[in-house]
């Protein structure tokens, strides 16, 4: 059997486990890491604050916080200069936690820190980094709108439509279109918001229609008319609500039309349904032409040919000799798709290409 011996355990005396000169050094290490830990700011401001629907603190409450934050801060100054001061020493002479900091965590030392890099930048260092203020992002202007936003901002008109069509609960639909009005060339890039115009227009809430109609109509100089929006412009024709010359007038429709394809397309859209509107759009064009037939071709002789059917023969004299060198360069062409597609005007007027040779 093996050989059993019995250990007496002895208490053992950790006194002289460090040096005096080990301790305080150790000692200054954890006082220098503590006090980079402290807080600056009193945050008990934040939530010492009442409800929304109270007052918020006077004057003086927020007095007060500034001056404890303020001798906070001088106090924590001091301290951490205290603490430089004590880890200087002597003059002349150097303590082994100096020596210790001859060198950084990562190996380099403290010097080498402060020559020039290869690019010319110096490193400095600053040993009551700490305690620098941050910057207070308070009122600062943040843009709403990016991609994000904007499709948020369509889920949520998206989720009041539904209440208001299936009369799930009171709907904000109205007032979330005149709120985003002033987007709508952003919402028009996306295609939810595509089908969410045209179930719009296809409901039954006709305020909903024309605060949307009002909407694109301000903003129809923005709206980016590619293929899919023009297909869906082509086919609102039977739900577009008829609106006053007032309210028109009041969102510079008249005066901006003819500077995107998507107001030809909205233009064409109210002479469909309302052709009072002709000598409104006749008086805007008669200073602005050259801007109308810069656009495709194809929907500017659909516009003008429900124009001039609505108009007199002064004006209809006016506009065919405005536009006369361009009727002329579609004829010599010879590409007829181009001479099809002003085929629609030309009859409008009483001719056809046969009378232009």
């Amino acid at each position: 059997m093996p050989i059993q011996r019995n250990y007496r355990r002895t208490t053992r005396n950790f006194d002289n486990f460090m040096t005096e000169k080990e301790r305080s050094y150790v000692s200054s290490i954890f006082q220098k890491n503590i006090l980079r830990t402290n807080k600056i700011y009193n945050y008990s401001i934040f939530y010492d604050e009442k409800p929304e629907h109270e007052e918020t603190h006077s004057d003086k409450v927020k007095e007060y916080h500034i001056a404890v934050n303020n001798e906070n801060n001088k106090e924590l100054i001091n301290e951490l200069k205290g603490l430089r001061l004590d880890r200087m020493g002597q003059p002349g002479t150097k303590t082994s936690a100096e020596k210790s900091d001859a060198k950084t965590g990562d190996g380099k030392s403290a010097e080498s820190l402060f020559k020039p890099t290869r690019h010319g930048k110096v490193h400095k260092i600053s040993f009551i980094k700490s305690i620098k203020l941050p910057r207070l992002m308070i009122d600062v202007d943040i843009p709403v709108y990016d991609d994000l936003a904007i499709k948020l901002k369509i889920e949520e008109m998206i989720d009041a439509f539904m209440c208001q069509k299936y009369r799930i609960k009171e709907s904000n639909l109205d007032d979330q279109l005149e709120r985003n009005s002033e987007r709508m060339c952003d919402f028009f890039k996306v295609a939810k918001f595509q089908k969410l115009v045209k179930e719009i227009f296809e409901g039954e809430s006709e305020n909903s229609k024309r605060i949307l109609l009002l909407g694109m109509l301000r903003n129809s100089q923005f709206i980016k008319a590619n293929e899919s929006v023009s297909a869906l412009l082509d086919y609102l024709v039977a739900y577009i609500p008829k609106l006053s010359v007032e309210e028109i007038t009041n969102t510079t429709f008249f005066d901006n039309f003819m500077f995107g394809l998507s107001g030809v397309l909205l233009a064409t859209l109210l002479l469909i349904n309302q052709e009072i509107l002709a000598p409104h759009f006749y008086q805007h064009l008669q200073t602005r032409m050259e801007y109308l037939i810069s656009n495709e071709l194809k929907y500017v002789w659909r516009f003008l040919a429900l124009l001039v059917i609505n108009l007199d023969d002064n004006a209809k004299k006016w506009i065919v000799v405005r536009l006369k060198d361009k009727i002329v360069e579609v004829a010599v062409s010879n590409h007829m798709d181009d001479i099809s597609d002003m085929s629609l005007f030309l009859d409008a007027l009483g001719l056809s290409s046969d009378d232009l040779s």
